[in-house]
């Protein structure tokens, strides 16, 4: 008896594991404007989505999935799908402001 209770725990645990899940949220760039039609690479799964012209994204994932999200003259950025709903991204600028040289 307890070999089969610890067999059911053990697959309900793995199944909430790779549960699928709702993840929707916006990214935006350093300066805080949304970016529109970023794309998002899944790690794990390989599927790949992108944000609409509001910077805005929504789909399917699963726990533990990692986002992949890179955009030009920022730094790339890797989150990890966790139980929470509604991500809000702002991706860091490559470029230091304070070390801006301008010529003459």
């Amino acid at each position: 008896m307890k070999i089969f209770i610890s067999f059911i725990l053990i697959n309900i645990f793995s199944f909430s594991d790779y549960q699928e899940r709702k993840v929707s949220g916006i990214i935006y760039d350093s300066e805080s404007k949304p970016i529109p039609n970023l794309k998002i690479k899944c790690k794990v799964s390989k599927d790949i989505h992108y944000t609409d012209l509001e910077g805005k994204f929504k789909f399917d994932s699963r726990l533990g999935e990692q986002l992949i999200i890179k955009y030009k003259k920022h730094k790339k950025l890797q989150v990890t799908v966790s139980t929470k709903e509604n991500y809000i991204i702002r991706l860091q600028s490559r470029i230091n402001k304070d070390e801006i040289i301008i010529i003459n």
